[in-house]
């Protein structure tokens, strides 16, 4: 839609008012704008924080008539648009949250509204410092999803060269993996966005994964990032040479053949869902139908008129069920234990054609929408409190007043949903508290579950059969597909590569007491040079892994530069810090719902611990990364020694 074809007053009346006053006020830093009182009146429902709202109707009348003002007088020449400057944080984030901002997050907050080009980026490396410690500096970086893009754009930036091996025909990761119907982002679209990249005009509030996979793809193309990507190139393993300082890295071509290519360092960006894990059900190689995982969709296989089965309610399995039912004669979804589903508003809308508009033509309204939704998964202690066990609380359903809340919140929408249908009610409800699971997102699944062609199925699987699946008791379900939505291999951090680091040591056996563990998630002792994106314990319960992933990779490009300047060429986190971290980490652990006993989830391994999700608050894990601490490892390989 272009200015030619707008009504600019339904535009502008499409905006959202908060997100509106705030880009006015950037533009006419208005005392009155600011004045206005607002309030949050939603109650939390989800993981996301409902909307800050004007509380007089006449003041969002106000803003609106003054946007008009504005955007007249933009279009005719009459007026030059303000850039925001850092000093405005404070009470743009204030006008568009409600909250007082610390000053210690003024610039956490500064990157994230991206009002300058690649807001957050490392420190400058000074280029001859660079080359007289690296004189040929060599980066690898494994994987071309949303991790290794951010890791490919920080050092970028920076000048260091680098290249990426991509397993895949094309960059995206879990976007380019996962097409199965129905499959989208359950972060808004925003907050799901690369502070580098902040204006992409998302069609969706809540993107689905032909959005996403364009949205990496215009990153990467955009940089120029495409040009550094070996694809079709799988890493099978890296070995580190304490000699020459650098890492050996064996990869396999698409054709089979094998070569080794060397880096001084590797930024691991695999992933959390990038490994399927396949169902241990018996008998599933004798299904005479179709089986597929949802991760590897054949989209050959016709749906439409047939008889499909589901194993599995966790996030993808969710999805794909209400898509399923609007196209198969009977579906079944075999329920192995209840799972917590929210509501979350305008999770499959589309963004208004107006609204669009405004995103892409009101000056740093689309900045300021940003703010909003990042916010809205941000360290609130409304949203992170759910996580929480209060040792004095006294309720079998839940682990604090909070958790309690939204339990309530979330049975009251399963009783809405399923009215009427008190069978139902019982299936779904899940005996352990919120949170405890990571927590699907209703697309329709509800309401797929009332169709007369949709059952629940909660009995246990004994086996599949040729003609489908056999349940406890005998009774055979006929299908002719079977989805597998049984998840990802999410506990085996870089598994199946092998990575030998100092003195010959594998990493699996350095990792063989209780799980994976890293120093902030990034780096492993006797590993270096070695930094691992969406590492163990770094799934955020605030900010999203977008945000996280741009964090990690900043530190990575910032430790690098610290060499440069330091005239070192290796660093290694020292073990007396990483078991100190790792000593807080399992401490904060041992406070959160994730453990709880009446459920099991991808969060925990084989040895009970959680290793996937971080109990970290973003603002604290911002801080922590923004620099590597020098002290705290042990920098090698320099001129004085001989390097």
């Amino acid at each position: 839609m272009d200015v030619a074809e707008v009504d600019l007053e339904s535009a502008i009346a499409a905006a959202d008012p908060i997100a509106l006053r705030a880009a006015l006020w950037i533009q006419t830093r208005s005392p009155a704008l600011a004045a206005m009182p607002s309030h949050r009146p939603g109650a939390m429902t989800s993981h996301v924080v409902p909307p800050l709202e004007l509380r007089e109707p006449s003041d969002v009348e106000r803003v609106r008539a003054e946007a008009l003002v504005v955007m007249r007088a933009l279009q005719a020449g009459d007026l030059t648009p303000r850039t925001p400057t850092a000093a405005d944080v404070p009470t743009i984030v204030e006008l568009l949250t409600g909250d007082r901002v610390a000053e210690e997050t003024h610039e956490f907050w500064w990157e994230e509204l991206a009002a300058v080009e690649q807001s957050r980026r490392p420190d400058p490396i000074d280029e001859a410092a660079l080359r007289r410690t690296f004189p040929d500096l060599h980066v690898v970086i494994i994987g071309s999803g949303m991790g290794g893009i951010s890791a490919a754009v920080m050092l970028q930036a920076v000048g260091i060269p680098f290249t990426i091996l991509e397993k895949n025909a094309d960059v995206g990761g879990t976007w380019f993996s996962n097409t199965y119907p129905g499959v989208r982002v359950d972060l808004p679209s925003r907050a799901y966005s690369y502070t580098f990249e902040p204006d992409h005009l998302w069609r969706h509030y809540f993107a689905p994964q032909d959005e996403l996979l364009e949205y990496l793809q215009h990153a990467v193309d955009r940089r120029g990032l495409r040009e550094h990507i070996e694809f079709e190139t799988e890493v099978s393993a890296l070995r580190w040479d304490a000699d020459i300082q650098t890492w050996h890295i064996t990869v396999r071509r698409a054709d089979g053949s094998t070569t080794t290519i060397d880096a001084n360092f590797v930024v691991s960006a695999v992933g959390l869902f990038s490994r399927p894990r396949q169902t241990d059900i018996d008998g599933l190689g004798t299904f005479r139908g179709t089986a597929m995982h949802t991760s590897e969709w054949d989209h050959s296989v016709d749906i439409k008129g047939r008889r499909v089965g589901v194993v599995g309610t966790g996030s993808s399995g969710v999805q794909v069920v209400r898509e399923l039912a609007d196209a198969a004669s009977r579906l079944t979804v075999f329920q192995r234990s209840a799972n917590w589903i929210s509501q979350l508003a305008n999770y499959t809308s589309p963004i208004p054609d107006d609204e669009l508009w405004m995103l892409a033509n009101f000056p740093y309204y689309v900045n300021c929408v940003r703010i909003m939704q990042v916010h809205s998964i941000g360290d609130t202690d409304a949203r992170v409190g759910f996580n929480d066990v209060d040792p004095d609380w006294d309720d079998p359903h839940s682990v604090s007043k909070t958790n309690a809340a939204l339990r309530e919140s979330m049975v009251r929408y399963i009783e809405e949903q399923l009215a009427g249908r008190p069978d139902l009610i019982e299936k779904v409800t899940p005996v352990y508290p919120p949170m405890a699971r990571r927590v699907p997102k209703d697309n329709g699944w509800y309401a797929a579950l009332r169709e007369d062609h949709v059952d629940l199925e909660t009995r246990p699987i004994r086996r599949v059969v040729s003609d489908g699946v056999e349940l406890e008791g005998g009774d055979v379900v006929e299908l002719d597909v079977l989805v597998l939505a049984t998840g990802f291999r999410t506990t085996e951090y870089l598994w199946p590569m092998t990575v030998t680091g100092v003195d010959g040591v594998d990493l699996s056996e350095a990792w063989s007491t209780d799980g994976p563990r890293a120093y902030l998630g990034i780096m492993v002792p006797r590993f270096p040079n070695l930094f691992c994106l969406y590492g163990p314990n770094t799934n955020p319960i605030s900010g999203g892994p977008c945000m996280w992933g741009e964090l990690q990779a900043r530190f990575a490009a910032e430790a690098i530069g610290a060499l440069a300047r330091a005239g070192r060429r290796s660093i290694d986190v020292r073990r007396e810090v990483f078991e100190a971290y790792n000593e807080l980490l399992d401490e904060n652990l041992a406070t959160k719902v994730w453990l709880d006993s009446r459920q099991t989830s991808y969060f925990v391994n084989d040895h009970g611990r959680v290793v996937t999700n971080a109990p970290w608050q973003t603002r604290q894990y911002w801080r922590w990364t923004r620099r590597p601490e020098l002290d705290d490892y042990h920098l090698s390989g320099g001129a004085d020694e001989g390097q």
